[in-house]
């Protein structure tokens, strides 16, 4: 019966979103004239069905054998020890089944003698009166839109509570957890408010639907990309500022720490964070971090024998090829043209139109690789692009990193913009 005494809301209740009732119930336990300890003395009242040995017959006993009164110390040894059967089965089925919160409540044990059950009791409230004044501070910084500290009190308790009988063990545990529970509710809304109100639509409107995200005729501006995913810019400012102290990036993916009772914050997803974050070690490689520059390699593998040569011009960066050595061209987005264009031509030309492919804008490079097909590769971070010019057959080799395939693009159009938690 004991065990199914519960604190309201602990079936799994949410109830109201506030901790008004909480902080009212904690305050209310933590009084003097706790309802805790009510109900734990009434329960030993109920379950103590044989009294313990009264203290004064045992001094009594001592004395009389001190003084060597013989009779007189048998008769009063009989009185202290002899529990009639009945008794001895009531003790075994009843009292020593709760034996453990007697001790807690009651602050003695089975034989009489005074145990830290007040000293327990008097600590439990301590306890109580603490967790109760954090939990007044976090609900003030809530309320003020801002981020709580960690209530540390609500650890303490937990750990005291699990080893208590019932009912305290079921009750302290229900409240810590109800107070932790709204906590996280209410950090997760402090952190999506603060999302929207440094982001607000900045990322959706510069790159939801556009090019490189996503097959689309309208292309993300190089200066969106910048303004996005740089070191410092939205994104990251966020990161650093907001989440990054209470995420684990140890994992993968990233994920909350754990917070009081190893429960989980209810914030904004980390997921695009955690893909910002590889985007920004793929693509900004300059000034810090802070501006937009990635690197890859290109060599051709096969030429049709037809082509006499192949001028590749990669924003300035240029390679030409005539069935020589093999001589890779490593190339920088942005290049000298500052990021706009890039060029495949085949001489002799046949036609201009089909022996020259011209791509421009802040993802030509991108627009180049895109109008080959492409070969599939067991070696990771090595692609090969067919091209066809005039019949005439190119390969091309592209060497990117492990961490990015500049021909699929994976990493970018799995992207999405943060978004508010459900």
């Amino acid at each position: 019966f004991l065990d199914s005494i519960h604190s309201i809301n602990s079936a799994g209740e949410e109830g109201s979103s506030g901790l008004a009732y909480d902080l009212q119930v904690l305050r209310t336990l933590a009084s003097p004239d706790s309802p805790l300890m009510r109900l734990g003395k009434a329960v030993v009242e109920q379950t103590t069905l044989v009294p313990p040995p009264d203290p004064q017959a045992r001094q009594k006993q001592l004395a009389q054998r001190a003084s060597g009164n013989a009779g007189k110390v048998v008769q009063t040894a009989k009185l202290f020890q002899d529990i009639h059967p009945e008794e001895r089965l009531e003790k075994t089925l009843v009292d020593d089944r709760f034996a453990a919160l007697r001790e807690v409540i009651a602050g003695r044990t089975d034989g009489g003698q005074s145990g830290g059950g007040t000293m327990q009791i008097a600590s439990l409230l301590t306890m109580l009166n603490e967790y109760y004044t954090q939990l007044t501070i976090a609900d003030s910084a809530l309320a003020a839109g801002t981020l709580p500290a960690r209530i540390t009190a609500a650890d303490k308790l937990q750990l005291e509570a699990a080893k208590l009988p019932a009912p305290l063990k079921n009750i302290l545990l229900d409240l810590t957890k109800q107070g932790t529970r709204k906590i996280n509710a209410g950090t997760g809304d402090v952190l999506n408010t603060q999302m929207e109100a440094m982001m607000g639509d900045d990322c959706r409107d510069a790159i939801d639907g556009r090019y490189p995200f996503a097959d689309s005729p309208q292309e993300v501006s190089a200066e969106d990309f910048n303004r996005i995913f740089a070191s410092g810019g939205v994104l990251d400012a966020f990161w650093s500022k907001q989440l990054a102290p209470l995420a684990d990036t140890a994992s993968d993916p990233w994920r909350y720490k754990p917070t009081e009772g190893n429960m989980t914050l209810q914030g904004p997803d980390l997921t695009p964070f955690q893909q910002a974050k590889q985007i920004r070690s793929v693509f900004f490689n300059s000034e810090g971090g802070k501006k937009f520059s990635w690197s890859m390699q290109i060599s051709v593998v096969d030429m049709d024998p037809a082509i006499t040569e192949l001028v590749i011009d990669i924003d300035g960066q240029v390679l030409r090829y005539a069935h020589g050595p093999d001589r890779p061209l490593k190339v920088t987005w942005p290049g000298p043209r500052n990021g706009s264009m890039a060029e495949i031509t085949a001489s002799p030309r046949i036609r201009q139109d089909t022996s020259t492919l011209l791509t421009g804008g802040p993802w030509a490079l991108f627009h180049l690789l895109d109008a080959g097909m492409v070969q599939e590769t067991a070696v990771r971070g090595r692609q090969l692009v067919e091209y066809d010019f005039d019949g005439r057959r190119v390969v091309l080799e592209i060497t990117a990193g492990r961490d990015f395939n500049p021909v699929s693009r994976e990493l970018l159009q799995n992207f999405s913009c943060p978004a508010r938690a459900l």
